[in-house]
């Protein structure tokens, strides 16, 4: 049962999650009306195939092809609505959505060094059926035709249009072994990457550009690793075109062997304390036209984990 209903009996509701907050009150919003048996049955067919060559001693080129399914997540697919009524933002499901279908061709070629490092190309291209991403629109845009949440703004996951979907892009990376520095610093290895990515359609929660540099460090008890992302400016809502700045984070963690089987490890996130900005796009008012501006400011701080592991 919906929030209101649950209200209109007499129960607490909780205003961030539109669930009733007693217990008797629970079994009132989900037990109260009849249980409905669904069966769901399918099935599809997955080929894959890869071919290496090696135009060389240190060079391969690898081709390969897959079918592969992307299924939705249970909370995307069912349960009740949840209305936050300090964002004013109602969640709701769809049953009615199916797998995803992609059919995915890559193509490698990969140069490798002594006595541990690499440099590749990747390219992929692949195309889609069924895809679905999650997206935000108005009570109207979405069906609702009730008074509680007319001015929300309603967020649930939907099929794309069009029988497929073309996305394609390529990555270079590379890894590469500093063994020949001296001293303590020989045990550095640094890698990284930069990813293009171009769909056919805007994806929302996908960016085009996407880079990662990281640093690793291996001597004795002690392991290192720096790891640095930038995530270039992504789309986050079709409907409502707002995107996410571009954004750059880091993370440092390590281990170091005590004993055999005892090992003190530690995580550090976010060291930069980089926010997370999703921005709206300028529209034209009766007083003017507003430039694009912020519509929601998230700040996560820096956070930290330590422990000790035990092997046995």
């Amino acid at each position: 049962m919906s929030a209101a209903e649950v209200r209109a009996a007499g129960y607490a509701v909780s205003a961030s999650t539109g669930r009733a907050t007693t217990l008797e009150g629970i079994k009132y919003q989900y037990e109260s009306k009849p249980k409905v048996d669904r069966d769901g049955r399918y099935d599809y067919f997955f080929p894959s195939a890869s071919l290496k060559f090696a135009i060389s001693d240190s060079t391969d080129l690898q081709i390969g092809y897959s079918r592969t399914i992307r299924r939705p997540e249970v909370n995307v697919l069912a349960g009740v609505w949840s209305a936050n009524d300090e964002t004013m933002v109602v969640t709701a499901p769809n049953p009615g959505l199916e797998p995803e279908i992609s059919d995915n061709l890559s193509v490698r070629v990969a140069k490798y060094f002594e006595p541990v490092g690499l440099i590749a190309f990747n390219y992929y291209r692949n195309s889609v059926k069924g895809l679905f991403q999650t997206e935000e629109m108005t009570a109207d845009e979405f069906g609702y035709t009730g008074q509680e949440y007319a001015g929300y703004t309603f967020r649930t996951t939907r099929t794309v249009d069009g029988q497929s979907i073309k996305i394609e892009g390529y990555e270079v990376e590379f890894n590469h072994s500093l063994d020949y520095l001296p001293g303590a610093l020989n045990g550095l290895t640094v890698r990284g990457s930069y990813t293009h990515t171009k769909p056919e359609i805007p994806i929302a929660g996908s960016a085009e550009n996407f880079a990662v540099l990281a640093l690793a460090y291996k001597r004795g008890p002690l392991s290192l690793n720096l790891n640095t992302a930038w995530t270039g400016e992504k789309l986050n809502s079709v409907t409502t075109g707002s995107f996410i700045e571009p954004r750059l984070s880091a993370d440092l963690s390590g281990t170091v062997r005590l004993r055999t089987n005892w090992n003190l490890f530690f995580s550090l996130r976010n060291l930069l304390d980089e926010p997370t900005n999703i921005v709206l796009p300028g529209v034209q008012t009766s007083n003017g036209y507003i430039p694009d501006h912020a519509g929601d400011f998230r700040e996560y701080g820096r956070s930290a984990t330590v422990g000790l592991r035990a092997v046995f």
